[in-house]
């Protein structure tokens, strides 16, 4: 690789590889097409494609990739029964499309094979939540909480569904409660 001098990459590190500089304009509309940068084992192939898939559907916005993501997982899951992450995976595309009953059924089953993960138990108060179902979200956010107390977007969120039903002793207990953490 050629020597160049410092001030040539204005605070950047110099690479073998390409760096994008400015993103694509691609429309939302218009899937990313996603390639794995080491060949899964054949087992996994598909799994993989649909969690990145979900993923970078989520991250561009692009509701096709998502779909895309959602239909690879569904065409799978009985190979993997016991999948935290591809339920969770499946839970957040049916909860990208507004789908929060079902969003809820997945991340109920992420939560059964990850009982410890607050994320998890935050996603599955979170559907309840947005279904309407506000006695289960407040009991799966307060689980978040127990097991991360520094889970600040289930804190937010129980708040503010405490806030909506008229208990605000029990949302000034939890924004007291954060409030001590970072003292």
């Amino acid at each position: 690789m050629p020597k160049r001098e410092a001030n040539d990459g204005g605070h950047t590190v110099f690479t073998d590889h390409r760096i994008q500089r400015t993103p694509d304009h691609r429309p939302a509309s218009e899937p990313i097409g996603i390639e794995p940068w080491r060949s899964p084992p054949a087992e996994l192939a598909k799994r993989n494609l649909g969690l990145a898939s979900i993923q970078a559907g989520a991250e561009t916005r692009s509701l096709p990739q998502i779909v895309s993501g959602y239909r690879i997982l569904t065409e799978v899951q009985h190979q993997f029964p016991d999948d935290c992450e591809m339920y969770n995976s499946i839970g957040n595309a049916l909860s990208i499309g507004r789908q929060f009953s079902e969003a809820a059924i997945a991340f109920e089953l992420a939560a059964r094979c990850n009982p410890k993960s607050s994320s998890i138990e935050a996603n599955l108060g979170s559907a309840y939540a947005s279904s309407g179902s506000n006695e289960a979200a407040e009991s799966h956010l307060q689980r978040a909480l127990d097991l991360d107390p520094m889970n600040l977007s289930a804190a937010e969120e129980l708040m503010a569904l405490y806030e909506n039903e008229g208990k605000s002793v029990k949302a000034e207990t939890i924004r007291t409660k954060i409030a001590g953490l970072f003292h």
